[in-house]
């Protein structure tokens, strides 16, 4: 009893900048629950259709310091596909670190310790072509599949990240979307909890997921016409028609 009293008073100071974002959550219908150690909270959306997880706490990557937010929500299929979105000045530091994990010989450490988002830059080519010429100075792409990068892009989410970019994300801060095994996760820096920073995260995240899905359903679409027969594949006779081409 008397830790739980000492921990609610040492992180009252703490606890009581999250009730703007606790206020907001409540609003809009999300459920809003501090984490047990109280270095962090966790919102569910309450909107089945988006069905994302917003999480604020210590960063679980080493290039993101201190705390970060971060979003989870399920693609709904394309567990085998794999894209990231990366914002520029990030995907520059990550690969000059990568390039000298390689030349200083540290292979092996790099295939068991570095998370994805960060192999992916070697093993993976990058988007050849996004139109927006503000947005590829802003962001990078890459992917096991780049067409469904382009596709992911073709929508409302580029302009929802030019939105971000020209008003609460700087050229300097960590922005990644990863799409990887069905599951589309987004992590950002953020010292402390701010609810109208906190909102516009949430904003560009449900863009981002709902246009995730789309570009999944049709990259699936593609990916089972490539592997079937035509439903019009030439008759013998039709082939007979066609000359000398291949049967």
């Amino acid at each position: 009893m008397f830790q739980t009293l000492k921990r609610w008073i040492s992180g009252g100071a703490e606890r009581a900048g999250w009730s703007a974002v606790a206020t907001w959550a409540d609003s809009a219908g999300h459920a809003f629950k501090r984490a047990r150690d109280g270095s962090g909270f966790v919102i569910e959306s309450g909107v089945p259709a988006q069905g994302w997880r917003l999480e604020w706490g210590p960063s679980q990557r080493s290039y993101i310091a201190g705390n970060e937010l971060r979003l989870r929500g399920d693609l709904k299929g394309g567990n085998d596909l794999q894209m990231m979105l990366i914002s520029r000045a990030l995907m520059e530091t990550l690969e000059k670190q990568v390039f000298e994990q390689f030349t200083e010989g540290l292979q092996t450490r790099m295939d068991t310790e570095t998370p994805e988002e960060m192999r992916w830059l070697v093993l993976f080519p990058k988007a050849p072509h996004i139109d927006s010429k503000l947005l590829k100075e802003a962001f990078g792409a890459v992917g096991n599949t780049t067409a469904a990068i382009e596709q992911w892009l073709a929508g409302p989410l580029s302009a929802r990240l030019l939105e971000a970019r020209g008003s609460w994300l700087s050229a300097s801060d960590p922005l990644l979307l990863v799409a990887l095994r069905g599951r589309l996760t987004l992590r950002t820096a953020m010292a402390e909890p701010d609810a109208t920073r906190l909102r516009a995260v949430v904003t560009l995240f449900e863009t981002s997921l709902r246009e995730g899905r789309r570009a999944v359903e049709l990259w699936t679409q593609s990916a089972h016409a490539s592997t079937h027969p035509s439903l019009f594949s030439s008759t013998p006779a039709d082939s007979r028609l066609e000359g000398d081409g291949p049967r």
